[in-house]
């Protein structure tokens, strides 16, 4: 059996304050090498060499998400998108994309949205187009 891996980051958005952010996500790591932070003309953008969606926390030896951070800290009218790629081998190459605001969090799986979009461009099944799901 394989491992998964995968790489997650996020688009630039803007935090109520930076310092405050990057002090409560510092206290968490995720994939390889935890958490990238980076600053761009008052926004800022995450990135990590493995999933960022759930966060470990060595002083209380807990899991929490990172939409709850995210939804602590993110200005009101802001919207992170959060996507991850990632495959096991090539057995599994999967896309995620996770829509986060002050007060909700959508999920989108990039493979269904592909799956529905070629079934309204041609006429075959979501079995015919990729039989090996």
């Amino acid at each position: 059996m394989a491992d998964y891996y995968c790489k997650s980051r996020t688009n630039y958005f803007k935090v109520k304050k930076i310092n405050d952010f990057k002090v409560e996500l510092g206290k968490y790591s995720a994939g390889e090498g935890g958490i990238d932070i980076w600053e761009e003309k008052g926004l800022v953008g995450l990135g990590s060499y493995g999933s960022m969606t759930t966060l470990y926390d060595p002083d209380t030896d807990e899991w929490i998400e990172i939409f709850e951070i995210l939804q602590d800290h993110i200005e009101d009218g802001e919207a992170v998108i959060l996507v991850e790629s990632g495959n096991e081998k090539l057995r599994y190459v999967t896309g995620y994309a996770w829509v986060i605001t002050k007060d909700d969090v959508k999920f989108i799986d990039v493979i269904d949205q592909a799956i529905q979009e070629a079934q309204q461009l041609v006429d075959k099944t979501a079995d015919e187009l990729l039989p090996q799901y």
